[in-house]
């Protein structure tokens, strides 16, 4: 082979390596790329089936957690208030239509349910599909469960229970008065996305009874919140 062939060799043969090895690349780059696309996908599919899971019982400390109940309405109860990190935790108090702790209460006519809006505190602070829940999920929460004043790691409250046998607890929390606490150990008071006239409607419950109504209502108030979703 005189030197001129072999130059133009050479010349091939390097051209094919440098093909090859940009294929390569190329072919590298795509599958990083569809990893990247794999994970993210799973990534939301985990996220989206997180965000839909519904339970009878809390599967593990990372509360929030959607509770089934197995009421009619197909309503799910949160395991804790809001502004708690446990169940049996007493959380945030809130004026009725404050969506911040320490905020102001809603005044004047805002509709027949801030379930969702800029009043409600459940959707403020957790995000949608959590809303405070209605005078009607309240009033079926007392009716289609059976209930009993209990203790859970030595905090008192009232234990909701389904026809399912899933139950939630509420803490007995009590209520914030101008800075002042009352009632903590020995009542619970819980906000309804409901106004009662011109003030807001409430569950209220104490050692022996639990009942929707007007009791200690006062819009300015600060009481809990159990938030509830539909999905």
């Amino acid at each position: 082979m005189n030197n001129k062939s072999f130059v133009i060799a050479i010349a091939l043969l390097l051209i094919c390596l440098g093909t090859n090895a940009q294929a390569n690349k190329s072919k590298t780059r795509t599958r990083k790329a569809q990893t990247a696309i794999r994970r993210s996908s799973a990534k939301s599919v985990s996220s989206s089936r997180q965000n839909k899971s519904v339970y009878l019982s809390c599967p593990d400390n990372r509360h929030p957690h959607a509770i089934d109940l197995g009421l009619p309405s197909g309503t799910k109860w949160a395991c804790c208030n809001v502004g708690s990190s446990k169940p049996e935790d007493y959380g945030g108090y809130f004026a009725w239509g404050a969506s911040t702790i320490n905020g102001k209460s809603a005044s004047g006519n805002v509709g027949k349910n801030i379930a969702g809006t800029q009043y409600d505190a459940a959707t403020a602070n957790w995000g949608s599909p959590w809303v405070m829940p209605s005078r009607g999920q309240m009033k079926e929460l007392m009716d289609k469960c059976s209930r009993v004043w209990t203790t859970k790691n030595g905090v008192n409250g009232m234990k909701f229970t389904g026809s399912n046998g899933a139950s939630i607890f509420l803490p007995a929390a009590g209520y914030r008065w101008y800075g002042e606490l009352d009632d903590v150990g020995t009542d619970g008071y819980y906000w309804s996305s409901t106004p009662g006239d011109e003030n807001g409607g409430n569950l209220y419950f104490h050692s022996s009874d639990a009942l929707w109504g007007y009791w200690y209502n006062v819009r300015s108030l600060e009481e809990s919140v159990r938030p509830v979703r539909k999905n």
